[in-house]
């Protein structure tokens, strides 16, 4: 009987193990992906183009506007707001982007 109880003890400590062990390996995947797409966007670099193609396209300053646009696209994971301004509650994560000023930096 005590025999039995060690086995079974032995082996929900081996299941504990695998369960840690493949949780890790999860997390780890996981953080590698974040990494290997860090800075570019969810749909592809040709997306933020085309986003930003729009978007700036009634600026004064189409250059200046395409440039911040797709910095802020990338670092948004895609996100551009529609249309050619405004709209900035439907990527709160390109509002909220700042330049050295203080001020929003994505167009």
């Amino acid at each position: 009987m005590a025999s039995f109880k060690t086995c079974y003890a032995v082996f929900l400590l081996m299941l504990l193990c695998m369960a840690m062990v493949a949780s890790a390996h999860e997390e780890a995947q996981s953080l590698k992906m974040k990494m290997k797409r860090k800075g570019m966007p969810k749909g592809g670099s040709s997306d933020c183009a085309k986003k930003c193609n729009y978007r700036c396209s009634k600026s004064s300053r189409y250059k200046l506007c395409y440039r911040d646009c797709n910095a802020c696209c990338r670092a948004c994971g895609g996100c551009v707001p529609p249309g050619t301004a405004g709209n900035r509650q439907y990527c709160p994560c390109y509002a909220r982007i700042k330049n050295s000023k203080g001020t929003g930096k994505c167009p």
